[in-house]
């Protein structure tokens, strides 16, 4: 698909569309507000060409497995609610990066990435909030479990402030388990078909791993990463970012050329416009970090399970993966060098070889 959209032009035939709506609306054609309309425009026609393939894997595909919870009235609001979403944050954020590009000098990288980072930080800290647009979120019933996870967290010191259990159920039969937070203020979540698929003890080290990648930082490991990762790929951005090339390549007008619409304006392509084909020449590179990113985690799935381990749920853990890899159907073992490439976690069996090396050092 992505091919075909190059190959027949159409990013600056769409580029155009939204210089055109500007002009219908009333609205000044300048870099920010034409970066926005144009990401609007490029959203909705991607909504419209991957609903069909949203739809199969949720009602045939996921059905076909026994995973698929979802009525069609739950599909038909979750993707209104990412509509609304969509349209109400991407706007200003693309605005905002269209922005910097223009009136930033020199330094544009190191300005652009600290424009991201902020705006990393502040998804994070609503990320809550927009998933209680979609799921519902109970506290865990006192009892066993919750004061089992809660004395583990207290023993490693883990700032627990609030145990949710999430209704996953209603979309999915897979499970999950995850922490959220900044700093003092942690929250588990826990899903109810997790609660359905083990028992307590496992659930308990499914967290013990969990609180693993928290101990071990690897949360904000990856996270400085990642950051590092884009300043370097912005900071390489701005050699190419005057390149009339980049431009013409991609059936642009250069931005020394301007063109004019049907509608009798002139729009030359921003250096917004060089950071989208930026990230088609980058293909390439993205895929040989991808895989060192996909080493890293490994290494720290593999630490996380060794973590449990000390914390002596190594049985239990080991038990719980098995559960877990047989209610989501997973492959039990997969070839290494692919795993090595495509996935992120180590397959099943290499995981229970690791977790029962660590428990012969342990005896």
């Amino acid at each position: 698909m992505g091919a075909a959209q190059l190959w027949f032009g159409f990013l600056p035939v769409t580029w155009d569309w939204s210089a055109r709506f500007l002009l219908f609306t009333g609205l000044p054609v300048t870099s920010p507000l034409q970066a926005a309309s144009w990401t609007l425009i490029l959203g909705g026609i991607s909504l419209l060409l991957g609903l069909p393939w949203s739809l199969y894997k949720t009602f045939s595909l996921e059905a076909k497995h026994g995973f698929n919870k979802t009525t069609m009235r739950t599909f038909i609001t979750d993707t209104i609610k990412s509509i609304v979403l969509g349209a109400v944050f991407t706007p200003p954020i693309i605005a905002g990066v269209a922005y910097v590009l223009e009136k930033s000098g020199p330094n544009v990288a190191l300005q652009l990435w600290a424009f991201l980072l902020a705006l990393s930080i502040f998804m994070l800290s609503i990320y809550p909030l927009i998933q209680k647009l979609f799921n519902k979120f109970t506290p865990l019933e006192p009892g066993k479990l919750r004061s089992e996870i809660e004395g583990l967290a207290a023993s490693l010191k883990f700032p627990l402030k609030k145990l949710f259990v999430i209704d996953g159920s209603k979309r999915s039969a897979h499970s999950n388990a995850y922490f959220f937070g900044f700093f003092k203020s942690k929250r588990i979540v826990l899903f109810d078909t997790l609660l359905e698929q083990c028992n307590n003890k496992q659930i308990v080290a499914v967290l013990s791993h969990e609180l693993g990648h928290w101990w071990h930082q690897h949360t904000w490991i990856l996270f400085i990463i990642g950051q590092l990762q884009m300043l370097a790929q912005l900071q390489l951005f701005t050699l190419f970012r005057n390149d009339t090339r980049l431009y013409t390549d991609f059936g642009f007008a250069t931005r020394s050329t301007s063109y004019t619409t049907t509608n009798g304006g002139v729009f030359p392509p921003s250096s917004f416009v060089a950071l989208v084909l930026f990230g088609y020449l980058t293909g390439p590179l993205d895929e040989v970090l991808s895989f060192f990113m996909n080493m890293i985690s490994r290494k720290f799935e593999y630490q996380a399970d060794a973590f449990a381990v000390s914390l002596n749920y190594g049985k239990p853990l080991k038990e719980a993966l098995v559960v877990l890899n047989k209610e989501n159907r997973g492959p039990p073992n997969v070839d290494p060098l692919y795993a090595m490439y495509n996935f992120s976690h180590p397959s099943l069996i290499e995981r229970l070889d690791a977790i029962g090396a660590e428990m012969k050092k342990k005896r």
